[in-house]
């Protein structure tokens, strides 16, 4: 697997939605801002789980799906949080 790097990644912050796309297979996951207070204690302001859809290669490539999904949501949260 290759080495996943936050570089690789491209942030957009929209007013209901934090979109990241990973660049290396134009795949983008977009979070959505939680309103409900009770989520928003138990997950945070970004939903846990992204809608996801795949670029030009139908899935990540080279890189563990797993991790992308991971890092993408750990800079939709620091993202958001700035």
């Amino acid at each position: 697997m290759a080495q996943l790097l936050p570089n690789q990644f491209k942030i957009e912050c929209r007013s209901n939605c934090v979109v990241v796309t990973f660049l290396p297979s134009s795949s983008v996951y977009t979070f959505f801002l939680l309103a409900e207070p009770d989520d928003i204690r138990k997950f945070g302001r970004i939903s846990p789980t992204g809608h996801v859809h795949h670029g030009q290669t139908g899935d990540t490539g080279n890189y563990h799906l797993q991790e992308v999904m991971d890092m993408a949501y750990s800079l939709a949260v620091q993202s958001f949080d700035k």
